[in-house]
């Protein structure tokens, strides 16, 4: 049996853990800049997908919405025949899944470092996750970030934030809930997990455009992911189908990647217990209520889509 070692603690635990050590420093390589070419396609891009900005200019719904989330998904795993795709697959490639599967490890932010002797499927996806929960930083609202997600109700100021595309996060490592759920969603397709959910809660509202007397009021909605159980032994929730209908058998995970060490002291979330630091399977409390009471399960409030590319 390996053993993980957290500070002075030691337990044996089963013969799939992984290693569990304190960082000596972070060691994490930056990745390169987008090629001008890439960065290029992704600024024409930003005039007609998805931004906070011109949010009145669509309807705003998680069935409005995905569909745009899917396109640059599929864009930068490499899905459309165009030089860009190919370029932006490969970047991801390079820069996040070439390392992770070499290494075989990743640092954590509180100074841990996941080990594992070797990948399988279930560890593979550990390091996806972890990748993106810690080394793609949540902005802090000093930046314009909206560190305290979700909080259904609470009104917030008007705010300009394109979505970014999966190789523009990674080359910033930073991105909010829409741009961390999309870069794991597209690490999850290039490795070969096809059952993957973009999933949808309603988080700020957004006041805007503003009008004397008139408020105009935007739901903006909270992005995570659903990640199907292929026989570990960790997923609990059974989807049926997403909101479009498409069958999802099995069993589910529920991965909330902005829920990271760092990020949790400046969260004010939905939920009856305080936030928490998510580990790989763990529930956020947001999440918690819909598991117990499934009336809202595909609807607005809590709803999620296959990401389906066939």
């Amino acid at each position: 049996m390996k053993r993980i070692i957290l500070a002075s603690l030691i337990a044996l635990l089963t013969l799939e853990a992984p290693l569990l050590t304190v960082a000596k420093q972070y060691d994490w390589p930056k990745p390169p800049p987008l090629s001008k070419e890439l960065s290029d396609y992704y600024k024409s891009q930003k005039k007609s997908i998805l931004s906070i900005d011109n949010a009145a200019s669509y309807l705003g719904g998680p069935q409005d919405i995905f569909p745009q989330e899917e396109d640059i998904i599929f864009h930068d795993i490499g899905g459309e025949d165009s030089e860009t795709s190919d370029m932006a697959r490969q970047y991801l490639l390079d820069y996040v899944i070439q390392p992770l599967t070499d290494e075989k490890k990743i640092e954590l932010q509180d100074g841990r470092v996941l080990i594992f002797t070797e990948l399988d499927r279930l560890s593979q996806a550990q390091l996806l996750y972890y990748y993106v929960r810690d080394h793609v930083i949540f902005p802090k609202e000093a930046k314009g970030g909206l560190s305290r997600i979700p909080v259904i109700g609470e009104i917030i100021p008007k705010v300009t934030s394109a979505a970014a595309y999966p190789c523009e996060v990674v080359a910033r490592q930073e991105g909010e809930c829409m741009g961390k759920t999309m870069v794991l969603a597209a690490l999850f397709k290039l490795c070969g997990y096809d059952d993957v959910a973009v999933g949808f809660h309603p988080a700020f509202v957004l006041r805007s455009p503003p009008i004397p007397g008139v408020p105009r009021l935007i739901i903006i909605y909270h992005n995570y992911l659903f990640l199907k159980d292929e026989g570990w032994g960790i997923g609990r929730w059974k989807l049926g189908e997403d909101f479009l209908g498409e069958k999802m058998e099995g069993d589910w995970i529920l991965l909330d990647s902005i829920c990271s060490p760092e990020h949790v002291p400046d969260m004010k979330m939905v939920g009856p217990k305080e936030p928490k630091v998510l580990e790989f399977g763990d529930d956020p409390v947001w999440a918690e209520p819909f598991f117990d009471d499934q009336s809202k399960w595909g609807t607005d409030m809590f709803c999620w889509f296959l990401l389906d590319f066939e």
